[in-house]
């Protein structure tokens, strides 16, 4: 990884498919979004980036907070299989120009290959959001809470994934 993490800023997280296949998660140079890949235990990895802060326009400042879940129930709680079983699903806190913030949200349902469009999962106005963790659960669900307390659910609360995000 030493590598790899040359690119980095820092907030590393990792997570481990189905198949034994690593995933990093970080802030690279440029205050981009990245995950990056190993297929053979560490030996070498691809990276793809998945948000850039270009996107965005002049009042961005930056990205940071990333974080990285995995859905790794292979059979919901009913004893089917789960369609979801594998999705891999990141967030991060983008940081405009004063105090405004944001989550934004991506997932990947082929192994990292490639990523949804980003989706911002919370408002920008005043006030910190940031911490994101995404948990999934018994049933596919995916849950995403941040640090200024605001949890979102795909299955019921006020504000849900829409079905394209889980």
């Amino acid at each position: 990884i030493s590598g790899l993490l040359l690119n980095s800023m820092g907030d590393p997280i990792t997570v481990i498919n189905k198949n034994g296949d690593m995933f990093i998660s970080y802030i690279s140079v440029g205050w981009e979004v990245s995950v990056a890949r190993s297929i053979n235990n560490g030996v070498t990895w691809n990276e793809t980036l998945i948000f850039s802060p270009s996107v965005l326009g002049s009042n961005y400042a930056i990205s940071d907070k990333s974080y990285l879940g995995i859905d790794n129930r292979k059979f919901k709680s009913d004893g089917t299989n789960n369609p979801y079983y594998g999705n891999l699903y990141a967030a991060w806190t983008v940081f405009y120009s004063g105090s405004n913030d944001g989550i934004m949200f991506s997932k990947s349902n082929d192994n990292g290959n490639t990523w949804t469009a980003n989706n911002l999962v919370t408002n920008i106005d005043m006030g910190r959001k940031q911490g994101a963790i995404i948990k999934t659960g018994n049933n596919g669900e995916v849950y995403g809470c941040w640090m200024s307390i605001e949890c979102i659910s795909n299955v019921s609360s006020s504000v849900d994934f829409p079905p394209n995000l889980r």
